[in-house]
């Protein structure tokens, strides 16, 4: 019995450990893959944020995967510490205190006045647990023309990014729904209204920004839609 009890111990103890270097030690506030949507003018930090799941502080490092940044845009790349003034290919973050959520990955964007796209996308791991490797991505979206997402605060469209199904949902009656795309062409829309809900339905969705116009009542609002398919 006593052997028997033992080799149950030493069970326990290895399914333990397993449990403790391949649980996730860390989580992304709002998700790994995130949309970003600053005005032509002024800047805007872009930052997912990293939740330390464990009781323990974590240390993580970071390796860039791929960038697709407009030469036109200027901007400041930060870890939890450091900011510089380029992507960096790789690096590692101070130590994350558990519980903390406040440490993040972030990209400052001043567009100087150019609309236009972005996505960074880089891996993030525990050192701890180096084959567990999560991939964040920045997709930022800078608006064409001025007040072009002067949505009301009463209002949500969600979700966005969405793969061409999307709600509506305001404090008040949303009505006459229309989808433009970048080139200004009109896009097809189906959709069911119920109350202050619409429920819609993008035909033939492709990938792209467009933009989205309403009326919340008697007032017309406008906002930024990202489809990815």
């Amino acid at each position: 019995m006593k052997g028997f009890s033992k080799k149950i111990l030493l069970s326990v103890f290895a399914f333990v450990a397993f449990a403790f270097v391949n649980g996730q030690s860390h989580s992304f506030v709002g998700g790994s893959n995130q949309a970003f949507y600053p005005n032509a003018t002024g800047y805007m930090d872009c930052a997912i944020h990293i939740k330390n799941e464990g009781v323990e502080s974590i240390l993580l490092k970071y390796k860039k995967i791929s960038v697709d940044f407009p030469t036109k845009w200027d901007f400041s790349f930060c870890d939890n510490v450091n900011c510089i003034t380029f992507f960096a290919d790789s690096g590692d973050m101070a130590a994350i205190p558990s519980g903390d959520s406040e440490s993040s990955m972030k990209v400052t964007v001043y567009p100087n006045g150019f609309a236009d796209t972005a996505v960074v996308k880089y891996q993030v791991w525990n050192k701890l647990s180096p084959s567990k490797i999560d991939t964040i991505a920045f997709n930022i979206y800078v608006r064409w023309g001025a007040n072009v997402n002067q949505v009301s605060s009463t209002v949500t469209c969600f979700p966005n990014p969405n793969k061409g199904q999307f709600t509506i949902s305001g404090m008040s009656a949303i009505s006459n729904i229309e989808l433009t795309n970048l080139q200004g062409q009109k896009i097809n829309v189906s959709e069911i209204n119920q109350g202050n809900q619409s429920f819609v339905a993008v035909q033939n969705a492709v990938s792209g920004i467009y933009f989205l116009s309403y009326f919340e009542g008697d007032k017309k609002k406008n906002t930024t839609l990202v489809i990815q398919n």
